[in-house]
């Protein structure tokens, strides 16, 4: 996968909840931790589905999300939060 631009949208923490599918993970994130303008959003709506994750996340986990462009289509990317 190549970016197209910088990631944007960065939650430094993320909590793991399940999976939607076994290739769909879903996480929670948390509304304070967001850019000012989704505030609001990530309020009202705090769990979403990832496509594109590190496999070695498990329910439970903490991660951290960003969403990357890449020519044609652009992802949300969870990694795990390194300690």
């Amino acid at each position: 996968m190549t970016w197209t631009s910088p990631p944007r949208h960065i939650h430094p923490r993320a909590f793991v909840v399940g999976y939607a599918a076994p290739s769909c993970l879903v996480v929670a994130r948390p509304w304070v931790d967001s850019e000012a303008q989704l505030h609001d959003w990530n309020r009202q709506y705090p769990l979403t589905t990832i496509r594109l994750f590190d496999q070695s996340l498990k329910p439970g986990d903490w991660c951290t999300t960003a969403y990357v462009s890449t020519r044609g289509s652009g992802e949300s990317v969870a990694i795990p939060v390194v300690a």
